[in-house]
Formats: C-alpha cells, structure tokens, sequence
C-alpha cells in the first residue's frame, strides 16, 4: 500500500513541474515580440551610454595633454606662425637657458637680450631681435 501510494505522490510531482515549465515555454511562444524588442532597445541603450561614458572620459584624457609644456611650445609657435628656424632657434634659446617651460620665451621680453644668448647663439643675435620684435611687438605699443 505505501509503495502505491509514493508511486503516486511522486508522479504528482513530476506533473507539477512539467506544469510550471510548460507555463513559461507557453509564454514566450505566444509573445508577439515586444519583449524582444524591449530587450534589444534596453542593450542598444546601455551600449550608447558607454560610448557616451568612453567619449567624455577620453575628452578629459586629452585636456590633459595641453599640460604638457612642449606642446604648450608647439602651440604658440603655431599661433605666431613662426617658420622652421625660429622654432629652431627658440628651442634652442630654451634649452641653453635651461627652461623648465620652453613658454616663458613668449612671456619675457628679456631672455631675447644678446646678454642671455650664450655663446652658442650670439651669431644669430639678428634673428633674436626679430623675434624679440614680432612677439612683443603689440605688448610694447599698448
């Protein structure tokens, strides 16, 4: 008798569950596909905001790379339009004077005197003035 009656306790069991995996099977078979279309819209957007998050950090990576002091140097020579040899010569201007900034050249008048050349650029003491000229030009007018 108990041998019949745990033959059926446990048939009621395996009804139960193929009952609750059938409900689910049922579901997604008489979806119309909204949900799939939630699911896909939900990923798209996560993976937007991604690229948004990557592309505003990335920004901040490189407004840093504007504290750099020789692209600082780059830049300014950009923005006077200097020719290949006063960017030459204002290199080496720096590294003879030692400059931790190569920028200060467009900041200090001074560094331009035949004094502060050094003796490996007193021979192109014509192009210091010139420069000294075109750089400071408008701050000695006003």
């Amino acid at each position: 008798m108990s041998g019949w009656f745990s033959g059926t306790s446990l048939l009621a069991q395996s009804s139960r569950l193929e009952s609750l995996g059938s409900g689910l099977r049922g579901k997604a078979v008489d979806s119309n596909g909204t949900e799939v279309l939630i699911g896909f819209a939900i990923v798209a957007g996560l993976v937007l905001l991604g690229c948004g998050a990557y592309a505003l950090w990335s920004r901040g990576e490189r407004s840093g790379h504007f504290n750099n002091p020789k692209e600082l140097f780059r830049s300014l020579c950009r923005a006077h339009e200097l020719d290949r040899a006063s960017r030459r010569f204002l290199n080496q201007l720096a590294v003879h004077q030692r400059l931790a900034q190569p920028a200060r050249l467009f900041l200090e008048p001074e560094r331009f005197e035949a004094d502060n050349l050094g003796p490996g650029l007193q021979s192109q003491r014509d192009l210091a003035s010139e420069l000294q000229r075109r750089l400071f030009a408008t701050a000695d007018a006003s």
